[in-house]
């Protein structure tokens, strides 16, 4: 169900507005219409939020339901830990993230690495957002024990890059511009170990949604309080599914 990245992405993936058919523009299950969110905002203060953060449980995210207060997404930053910081890659762009749990275990350094053990995630597929997909997704997002949900914001200090010099550094607001455009998920295939285990946990996978209805539904499951108009911050949703430990 997934698509090999090509080479189309470059310096002009910023045009463009999407073709907004399918999920983009009905109504999600929230009432919410669904498309992008207008134009985002580079929210650098998002880096000045606390890294310990407040009612923050280790294994089921926010547990302690200190997310229902929240209303925007620099309140989110506020109220989680940033459980992982690094880079999400796609072709020779690094985009500098942190990634705070909302939901599901925060146990996630020793698996979201590279095969030498860094921080540095690189898209190789896309998931097209048909809603037969988004079913399939939502189906391994209820297994038990096995999926993260997780809110990528964009980190102003130095990313962390890999020995490839061709690859450059870009502002996390470019990798949500252009899967907008494309209609898509990234798709990562997760070569790290299993942190509960330290097995290899074989078909983990990493998916890294845009703004959209389905993407803000998976926000709401936290933070019911979030709504279309106050998540208009460069942001991504992640969902990590874990695989079979092996």
């Amino acid at each position: 169900g997934y698509e090999e990245y090509g080479g189309e992405f470059s310096g002009g993936f910023m045009r463009g507005r999407g073709r907004g058919r399918g999920v983009w523009h009905d109504r999600g299950r929230g009432g919410h219409r669904g498309g992008y969110h207008g134009d985002y905002r580079g929210p650098d203060y998002f880096d000045g939020h606390n890294e310990g953060g407040e009612g923050h449980d280790g294994d089921h995210g926010d547990s302690g339901g200190s997310l229902s207060g929240a209303r925007t997404l620099a309140d989110v930053a506020r109220k989680t830990t940033a459980s992982w910081q690094g880079s999400l890659i796609l072709k020779n762009s690094a985009f500098g993230t942190k990634l705070h749990t909302l939901e599901g275990s925060s146990d996630l350094a020793d698996l979201l690495q590279d095969e030498n053990n860094r921080p540095l995630l690189r898209i190789t597929q896309r998931l097209r957002l048909d809603q037969s997909r988004l079913d399939d997704v939502s189906r391994r997002i209820s297994a038990p024990a096995t999926a993260t949900i997780l809110l990528s914001l964009p980190n102003t200090a130095a990313p962390a890059l890999p020995d490839d010099t061709s690859v450059q550094s870009r502002p996390l607001r470019n990798l949500v511009a252009y899967l907008k455009q494309k209609e898509a998920a990234g798709v990562i295939t997760l070569a790290g170990r299993d942190g509960a285990s330290g097995a290899s946990a074989v078909g983990s996978v990493l998916y890294a949604f845009p703004p959209c209805v389905f993407s803000l539904d998976l926000l709401r499951r936290a933070a019911p309080n979030l709504t279309e108009e106050t998540t208009r911050d460069d942001h991504l949703v992640v969902v990590v599914v874990r695989g079979t430990a092996t």
